[in-house]
């Protein structure tokens, strides 16, 4: 079922870490009882757009997209273990024996159940922009079709069903409990890695589709500690590049699609679920609190752009505030542009900057990211606490 986001989304909608400026349509994808095909409009004006494919896991295995020069059509979804190929995007090829391929590529899945998130980009917040963004989003169809390839031996999985997520457990216990009704059908993107992961699980006591909870276990200490690891682990130095002017972004192995990096993937569920790759998008991050500037009640930062962040022509840059639980923080400004928007903000909307209650930090001037200093503003801060801002490309 796809589910169009028609408006703007908004801070009320947490179901993951968005924006503002692109529109988004989904879909829970399950390939239980057969395959899907998928059919990508003519986005003809040169605007961003992407359909990134996420397995049950979260990886953001492979992606059709504007930004890897993907070609318009029809693609059919399938397991890559029913076609005995590797989990990504195949694309077709025109040839002596078959001129007129029926499908533009294959979107081979890691998992049997996973999920699509469309984004379209915006250029203008207006009635008739929107207009042309919803008749791309009305072409967007995925139909059921029987299974081309199956394995013999395959477990045969359920199909996704209200029933199939009752649990009459409660919490980090429910979570257990349906990841061990999920994961036999859902084996590792890395599938050599699929013994270890069985091993751990069983550990935790998953096994057979059924969570026993080991004795003299405390969930709510193994669910500190587990997130205390993730954090650190995204912040050893031989995945993090270092930007200039305080940013920072991970590297493309911890970026989107994990590998063998669960406790990175942990870290980002809980951060910024279901990241794009980096084929697609990077994310510098500059992190106000214990990592950066503690900004008090009546501060603000003043972002300084020492020149245009470099996007091809058909992409796009943003600058996004998210609050303490790292979603949308509100505000008014419209902290976002493309390529054909100008980069200054008009003067009505600039951030009073004439009284700062203490002297700017000085860092060195690198562009892209922008430097960031302190000034006083109580009209735009927010409440004291860790806030991160985002600055995408």
């Amino acid at each position: 079922m796809l589910i169009p986001y028609v408006l703007f989304l908004s801070p009320v909608l947490t179901s993951l870490m968005l924006i503002h400026h692109q529109v988004y349509t989904t879909s829970i994808l399950d390939l239980s009882q057969h395959d899907l095909e998928i059919t990508i409009p003519n986005i003809t004006d040169n605007r961003f757009w992407a359909f990134p494919f996420y397995d049950f896991y979260g990886n953001n295995f492979g992606s059709v997209s504007i930004a890897v020069v993907s070609p318009v059509g029809t693609y059919l979804i399938r397991r890559a273990s029913d076609a005995l190929v590797q989990p990504g995007i195949e694309y077709t090829t025109p040839n002596a024996l078959c001129p007129y391929p029926k499908y533009t590529g294959y979107i081979n899945f890691p998992t049997t159940y996973g999920s699509l998130w469309n984004r379209i980009l915006v250029r203008q917040n207006t009635t008739a922009d929107l207009d042309i963004v919803h008749s791309y989003q009305r072409n967007i169809s995925i139909t059921p079709v029987p299974r081309q390839i199956s394995q013999p031996g395959t477990l045969p999985a359920p199909p996704l069903t209200a029933e199939l997520f009752a649990s009459n457990k409660t919490g980090t216990a429910k979570l257990l409990d349906l990841l061990a009704r999920f994961a036999q059908f859902n084996q590792p993107e890395v599938l050599s890695d699929a013994y270890r992961v069985a091993s751990i699980l069983g550990l935790a006591g998953l096994a057979g589709g059924v969570y026993t909870p080991p004795a003299g276990v405390n969930l709510t200490q193994v669910v500190g500690a587990v997130s205390a690891n993730a954090g650190l682990t995204t912040s050893t130095p031989k995945d993090t590049l270092v930007l200039g002017n305080g940013w920072y972004t991970g590297t493309s192995n911890i970026s989107g699609n994990f590998g063998v990096d669960y406790a990175v993937r942990a870290y980002t569920a809980e951060t910024g679920y279901l990241q794009l790759a980096e084929d697609i998008a990077v994310y510098p991050v500059y992190k106000s609190g214990p990592a950066g500037d503690a900004l008090e009640g009546d501060e603000a930062l003043l972002f300084t752009f020492s020149g245009r962040p470099p996007v091809n022509v058909d992409g796009f840059w943003s600058l996004t505030l998210y609050g303490e639980v790292m979603f949308l923080f509100p505000q008014h400004l419209p902290l976002h542009t493309n390529h054909l928007r100008p980069i200054l903000t008009p003067r009505s909307h600039r951030t009073n900057t004439s009284s700062p209650t203490r002297s700017p930090a000085t860092k060195s001037a690198i562009a892209p990211p922008p430097s960031a200093s302190t000034t006083a503003d109580s009209s735009t801060a927010p409440t004291p606490a860790e806030r991160m801002v985002l600055f995408r490309f």
